[in-house]
């Protein structure tokens, strides 16, 4: 993957803009970073790496606990195979039933 890379005129044309942190209000060096998902704005290094990364973090790891396996219903799991009471969501009661249900 081929990264773009910024123009080099970019940083000089930019130099007299003031850049204030959408976060902590500080001045910062042009460009910054993407201050999403705790506001619209642009944000200095210090709170890239404090603040937004780990709020994104969190975010991921809300996501990937929402896909987790669904809570167990009243009756509990099931056999995918004959119907009998196992522990997980999509086992199998025995190898017989395992079997079965590889074929």
């Amino acid at each position: 993957m081929m990264y773009q890379m910024l123009p080099t005129n970019l940083k000089t044309n930019n130099m007299s803009e003031e850049y204030v942190c959408s976060i902590c209000n500080e001045k910062f060096e042009p460009i910054g970073h993407n201050a999403q998902p705790i506001n619209d704005g642009r944000c200095c290094t210090k709170c890239n790496y404090g603040v937004v990364i780990p709020a994104r973090v969190q975010a991921m790891n809300e996501l990937v606990a929402d896909l987790s396996e669904p809570e167990m219903p009243e009756g509990g799991w099931e056999c995918s195979e004959c119907g009998a009471p196992v522990k997980n969501m999509n086992d199998y009661c025995s190898q017989s039933c395992f079997n079965a249900g590889m074929r």
